[in-house]
């Protein structure tokens, strides 16, 4: 864990004064653009993949603030599963910002690349379910139901429509306001567990370090800013409903291939269905939104179907030649003939063709993963 206090303090509330901002760098201004994720003062916000948070650059490093809260248990399992991580993603530090999952990357060692700022928010989406954090749905002025998402005082948290409409005559934004509508952060039956009030819970944190005063520097921010609706959380993809997605699409587009088999003369090449069908299946199981894990998932799962498929079939008929699989076995391992020659090739025009019918629907893909 690290630091010990981070402190959010608002300054000019009333704007009557001069504003004091602090302007982020342009790496990460550059990334707010390319993802399209709104900026406030020194502030990136958004939602990833169902997650609101920000991320600002802190003493050194970024520190991210995501809208989910859990008993210590979650934040030691947060931290237990980062630091097991063989990525870079093992370098970064739990700790908690108001009771919200914070993490920080230091960067004094070198730049937090973009990738591995997309691979953290992607990371925190799959797995803040199972280390037990959930989105707070309760409003953080008043404490009602909540039912929108609202950047307030440097953080995406929860707020209620009331708060909200009291809110707007004391503040003169400082750029036009943009109204999302007025969908619930979650849908209507949702299994949100409610029993952990992690308002109730902020002084009880004797064993975990916050974020320090000391450590980040004493921070001003302003909180009129703009209001921030969004679209209901949709349900958090696994890296295994990712890749079941993806295998079942990849055995679908065999079909072709097994056609073929079934008239006697099987073709490998028609295995390039299998790889457009791959991703046809990663994007219909709501598939993990990151480029690397998208583009392995998809061609693991068609080539590796496709090179079972082709062997099955060399076997097949193999046998069919010679009687039993055993026969065909035997010529195959211990006496290798031609045939095994007739196998490499299917099993060369097989991984080509996938690698072909992916390259035709990468396109699709990456519209997906870009999609936030």
């Amino acid at each position: 864990m690290f630091g010990v206090k981070y402190l959010i303090e608002k300054k000019n509330a009333g704007f009557g004064g001069t504003d004091d901002w602090i302007m982020i760098s342009s790496s990460l201004k550059n990334w707010q653009q390319s993802r399209k994720y709104r900026i406030e003062g020194d502030t990136v916000y958004g939602v990833a993949q169902g997650v609101g948070f920000s991320v600002a650059e802190e003493d050194g490093g970024k520190l991210c603030i995501f809208m989910l809260s859990a008993p210590d248990s979650g934040f030691d399992a947060m931290e237990d599963m980062l630091m097991s991580e063989r990525s870079a993603l093992r370098d970064v530090q739990v700790g908690d910002v108001e009771n919200y999952l914070a993490l920080f990357y230091d960067e004094s060692n070198g730049r937090m690349s973009d990738s591995l700022l997309d691979d953290l928010l992607a990371y925190v989406a799959a797995n803040a379910r199972a280390c037990g954090f959930k989105a707070p749905n309760k409003c953080v002025k008043c404490g009602a139901p909540a039912n929108k998402r609202s950047f307030h005082n440097g953080m995406v948290q929860p707020m209620c429509a009331d708060c909200r409409d009291a809110d707007k005559p004391q503040r003169a934004p400082r750029r036009q306001t943009e109204d999302y509508g007025s969908e619930p952060i979650v849908p209507k039956r949702s299994s949100y567990d409610d029993s952990y009030d992690e308002y109730a819970q902020i002084e009880r944190r004797q064993r975990r370090m916050q974020i320090d005063e000391e450590m980040l520097g004493e921070r001003t921010r302003v909180s009129a800013v703009p209001e921030y609706d969004d679209r209901p959380a949709q349900a958090e993809s696994t890296a295994g409903m990712s890749f079941l997605g993806a295998l079942l699409g990849a055995l679908g587009g065999l079909v072709p291939f097994f056609i073929s088999l079934a008239l006697g003369f099987p073709v490998a090449a028609l295995c390039f269905v299998s790889g457009i069908c791959a991703v046809w299946g990663y994007i219909s199981y709501n598939g993990i939104k990151n480029k690397s894990t998208g583009l392995g998932m998809t061609i693991a799962a068609s080539e590796l179907m496709s090179i079972i498929a082709v062997v099955v079939a060399f076997m097949f008929t193999s046998a069919k030649e010679m009687g039993s699989f055993a026969e065909a076995s035997a010529s195959m391992w211990v006496t290798p003939t031609n045939s095994v020659v007739v196998l490499i090739v299917n099993l060369v025009l097989c991984v080509l063709g996938v690698l072909l019918g992916f390259a035709v629907f990468s396109t699709k893909l990456s519209r997906y993963i870009s999609e936030r």
